[in-house]
């Protein structure tokens, strides 16, 4: 795991925010995408920089937008979160944080690489997602990486070998993690 992603940093952060866009992110239209919306940088940022945050509350059912916390938990990123394009080779990654005794959650995106000024910031939705909706699972991938996977995928539906690529990234949401260490566990 990465080190501006272990849980003191991650506790500070939801601690500061509930909702947060960083200045030095916009709105704009996708390079990879046409007509679609997408968050950019202003100007180049290091890794490690936190691109928005927002608490909202926790809800059962996936949505075509909605980013998955938990079995059977989720929640809308918020007004800017619905721009955040998906990426086989993603430049962000996605930090949750539930509050069970409020029903909300609070999700991070965070930059892993540093992002240079016009660039989309993007996060691979087979690492926070265990299956898509049925309107996004499959649809064609238009990401550009040369690692792209040519469909867009939840978790469940990628490769071994990409999950347990994914499994020692630093990039899987902690959910996934303890899914797939379950699954390793029971399988030996």
């Amino acid at each position: 795991m990465m080190p501006y992603f272990d849980n003191a940093d991650m506790q500070y952060i939801f601690a500061k925010y509930t909702h947060f866009f960083h200045p030095e992110v916009e709105v704009g239209l996708s390079k990879n995408i046409k007509s679609q919306k997408t968050i950019k940088t202003i100007n180049d940022l290091p890794d490690g920089t936190v691109i928005f945050v927002h608490t909202g509350k926790v809800i059962s059912a996936n949505t075509r937008t909605s980013i998955q916390i938990g079995v059977n938990k989720h929640i809308e990123p918020g007004r800017y979160g619905v721009y955040t394009n998906h990426s086989c080779e993603p430049n962000g990654v996605i930090r949750t944080k539930m509050n069970a005794f409020s029903n909300t959650a609070t999700i991070a995106l965070i930059a892993s690489k540093e992002l240079k000024k016009g660039e989309e910031v993007t996060f691979d939705y087979a690492t926070t997602e265990n299956f898509l909706t049925p309107e996004a699972l499959l649809s064609k991938c238009l990401c550009g990486s040369v690692k792209c996977r040519g469909k867009i995928m939840g978790f469940n539906n990628i490769s071994e070998s990409q999950r347990q690529f994914l499994s020692n990234s630093g990039l899987l949401a902690d959910h996934l993690v303890e899914q797939y260490r379950n699954f390793m566990n029971c399988s030996n």
